[in-house]
C-alpha cells in the first residue's frame, strides 16, 4: 500500500502527490510517480502537465481530478495515517507491523521479512 507523506519543508511535495493521485484515476499512478521521482529537482505545475501529456492522460480529467474532493480527501487521509503512526520522514515502511524509516537496500528488507517469516513458523 502506498501512502503520501508530503514533507512540510518541501514546497512542491503535496502538489506532486496530488498530481500522482490524479494520474491514478486514469490508471497511471506508478508511471506518474516514477517520472516525478526521476525529475524530483524540477517539480512544478509545468512538469505535472508535461508528464500527464507524455503518459497520454486526458488533461481535462487530470486537472479536474487534481482539484477533486476525492483526491484532496485521500491526501489528507494519507497524511493523517502517517501522523497517527509516528511517521515524520520518507520513505517509511511497515513490515509485519514494524516501522522501518529511511532508504534501505532490498537486502535489508529481505532480512527483516525472513526474520518475521521464521518467527511465524515457531
Amino acid at each position: 500500500v502506498y501512502k503520501n507523506q508530503p514533507l512540510p519543508f518541501h514546497k512542491n511535495a503535496e502538489a506532486a502527490g496530488v498530481a500522482a493521485l490524479a494520474a491514478g484515476e486514469q490508471g497511471k499512478f506508478w508511471e506518474f510517480h516514477d517520472k516525478l521521482f526521476a525529475n524530483y529537482r524540477s517539480l512544478s505545475e509545468e512538469l505535472y502537465t508535461k508528464i500527464a501529456t507524455d503518459l497520454g492522460l486526458d488533461l481535462k480529467k487530470f486537472e479536474a481530478d487534481r482539484k477533486s474532493e476525492k483526491i484532496l480527501n485521500q491526501m489528507a487521509s494519507d497524511k493523517k495515517v502517517a501522523q497517527e503512526n509516528g511517521i515524520s520522514g520518507t520513505p517509511a515502511f511497515f513490515v509485519n507491523g514494524v516501522l522501518i524509516e529511511g532508504a534501505y537496500p532490498v537486502a535489508y528488507f529481505s532480512k527483516v521479512i525472513d526474520r518475521h517469516l521464521k518467527a511465524g513458523k515457531n
